[in-house]
């Protein structure tokens, strides 16, 4: 055989040794590899195919709930149209009157904040409204602010400048209660109907301006605490004062889904009077019961008066020595009393008085940095101050006192001698 065929015939014969060897294992692993020679079955027909059963018709889907009472609208939180008018009265050249009014932008953007946070009202982009700063005496309302709707349908909040200046009050609370009032007017029909007390009660209850107004209301009082209550219907000057008082109540009473209701009502465009069923009250019945309820409050808002009215009269009587510890004392027992920051107003007066002119410098710089919401004789407080400092010599640190004392709006006698000592100091 020559070496071709032989070559050929080794080759052939392991070809077949091979096959076997295959063939050999498939029969040993045939139910392993069944799926190599089973024909896999035809895909069916379009036609062929069962018919995929259809699902039942969905249920009618229930109406969502209304929109809770906290939010005026599902919009998102725009304050762009909102605008704070620049001040232009008669202390635009007065650099520390301008620049406790430097930064009403800010103050605004964190009243919006204070107003959403607690109540979840807040503006969105159709709302507008502009807020604009003025001279006390140039206002033809003594609130804090009014709101007035345009024509446009746009509102315009105006406030004076004053209060903020000598610190009556913070000027992100009376955004926050000023821009209550725009929102629940240009939204709700039925507030923007109701009647003053009912908008300005609503307004301070769930801004943050409501109890700073409230104490200083209370110690700006020319008559007993009592007498400040007064009807519903009434045509009277404390409108603001009692609508607060009227909402306190509700809450005191109702708890604080209470306010929620209300808003949630207004927004659905129902009366006042609507809103205030939705809380579980009556209106017809409402001002016996805010008259009891307020009574039982004042008489325990205001239980150390008496004590702080004798003490000034050992003052007005020239009895310094004797009134300062009694000041002294009702300060110390009596810290969050409403009428603590008064007591540090005379006790301060009394050092002043006493000539203990460090002592009282002291407790006035104190009391007006640290706590001026908390009593209604800030610019009186200047004043001494000042004098304080003058006594003692210091001239430069007088000055912006009597400044500030000048810029008192309901006392002209202060202006004049603020004004008499500043020429005197220069």
């Amino acid at each position: 055989m020559t070496p071709v065929w032989r070559t050929l015939f080794l080759v052939l014969l392991c070809l077949f040794g091979l096959a076997l060897a295959i063939g050999f294992v498939a029969w040993r692993h045939r139910a392993e590899l069944a799926y190599l020679y089973v024909a896999s079955p035809m895909t069916p027909s379009r036609s062929a195919r069962p018919a995929t059963p259809r699902s039942a018709p969905a249920a009618e889907t229930t109406k969502p709930p209304p929109a809770p009472a906290s939010q005026l609208t599902r919009e998102p939180l725009s304050w762009s149209g909102l605008r704070v008018e620049p001040y232009c009265g008669r202390f635009l050249g007065d650099g520390e009157a301008m620049r406790s009014l430097g930064d009403l932008d800010q103050a605004l953007l964190d009243g919006l904040k204070d107003l959403k946070d607690g109540s979840g009202i807040y503006p969105v982009a159709h709302n507008r409204a502009v807020f604009k700063p003025q001279d006390y005496q140039a206002c033809a309302f003594r609130e804090p602010f009014t709101v007035i709707s345009l024509p446009s349908g746009d509102c315009r909040a105006e406030f004076a400048a004053e209060p903020i200046m000598l610190k009556w009050w913070a000027a992100r609370d009376l955004f926050s209660a000023a821009l209550c009032t725009v929102l629940l007017t240009e939204e709700c029909t039925g507030y923007a109907a109701a009647p003053e007390w009912f908008r300005a009660g609503l307004a301070l209850k769930i801004s943050g301006l409501g109890p700073v107004y409230e104490t200083r209301s209370l110690l700006a009082l020319d008559v007993k605490p009592l007498q400040a209550i007064a009807g519903l219907g009434e045509g009277h000057d404390r409108q603001w004062l009692n609508g607060y008082w009227v909402f306190k109540e509700i809450e005191a009473r109702r708890g604080a889904g209470a306010m929620q209701a209300i808003l949630a009502s207004l927004k659905r465009s129902e009366p006042w009077t609507a809103a205030l069923s939705a809380c579980g009250e009556d209106a017809a019945s409402l001002d016996a019961r805010y008259r009891e309820w307020t009574t039982a409050y004042l008489e325990d808002r205001t239980a150390n008066r008496e004590t702080l009215l004798a003490t000034m009269t050992l003052l007005r009587e020239q009895h310094e020595d004797q009134a300062a510890p009694l000041l002294e004392a009702f300060v110390k027992e009596h810290p969050l009393d409403l009428y603590t920051g008064d007591a540090r107003y005379w006790l301060g007066y009394a050092h002043y008085r006493l000539g203990q002119y460090e002592d009282a410098s002291l407790e006035l710089e104190d009391l007006l940095t640290n706590a001026p919401y908390s009593t209604s004789l800030q610019g009186k407080g200047s004043y001494f101050l000042g004098r304080c400092y003058q006594v003692m010599g210091y001239v430069p640190m007088a000055l912006p006192q009597y400044a500030a004392a000048a810029r008192e709006p309901d006392n002209p006698r202060l202006v004049r001698l603020a004004m008499a000592r500043t020429e005197k100091a220069q």
